[in-house]
């Protein structure tokens, strides 16, 4: 079935800076990550905190100063799905959210939509906080994959995760409509508040910046702590 789609995407690479000028050997996730200790909110650096509009509960992770979801959002608002309108995807992988108004692939973006999708205190990530999160990571592209995908359900191909911040990203995959999904267990696409833009986690590689124009992924989000 053909597809009356624009599709525009522009490939950013980033130079990923280590957190010190020593060798990227010595990053050490229990300086930059740890699991123990409170972060800058007085909270535990990793725990659960209740979204008090549905019950669900979520875990979290400190990372450097940065407090993020450690589990995809899941809140069912509209122009939200399963991957494959499947339930039980929801609740491994999280939901899928659209940009667009009406969730119409061919309206502008919806610039209300932002504030409504997080829980209260947590809000969707910018492209800057992508990025210091990134950079808190390893310089090498691999390794930092590595360090936050989950150990387990991606592709045996797509590299072992070894979640060393218990970031746990998940291969959740998109939608370009809600009967076209695809890169379930190959990829994660995180949505940030530039709208135009989201972060790809793909194979071995997490330092690319998709610039996507007029297209319509429902991709997931992870929420960070105001």
């Amino acid at each position: 079935m053909k597809r009356n789609i624009l599709l525009i995407v522009i490939v950013f690479q980033f130079v990923l800076i280590a957190c010190t000028t020593d060798a990227d050997d010595k990053w050490s996730a229990s300086e930059v990550c740890p699991d123990t200790g409170t972060n800058l909110y007085g909270e535990p650096n990793r725990g659960t905190f209740v979204d008090a509009r549905d019950g669900q509960v979520y875990e979290y992770t400190t990372i450097g100063d940065q407090v993020w979801m450690a589990k995809n959002l899941n809140y069912n608002v509209e122009y939200s799905m399963c991957y494959d309108n499947n339930p039980e995807n929801c609740e491994i992988y999280g939901r899928l959210y659209s940009l667009r108004l009406n969730g119409n692939q061919n309206e502008t973006f919806d610039v209300d939509i932002i504030p409504a999708i997080c829980p209260k205190g947590w809000r969707m990530p910018s492209e800057e906080d992508f990025n210091k999160l990134l950079n808190n990571m390893s310089s090498d592209k691999e390794e930092a994959a590595s360090q936050l995908k989950i150990n387990g359900l991606w592709n045996e191909n797509r590299g072992v995760g070894s979640n060393d911040c218990g970031f746990a990203a998940l291969p959740s995959g998109f939608c370009l409509n809600i009967t076209d999904c695809d890169r379930l267990h190959m990829g994660a696409v995180y949505s940030s508040t530039t709208m135009k833009n989201s972060i790809l986690m793909r194979s071995l590689s997490i330092e690319r910046i998709a610039e996507v124009g007029n297209t319509s992924f429902w991709q997931a989000v992870r929420c960070i702590k105001e």
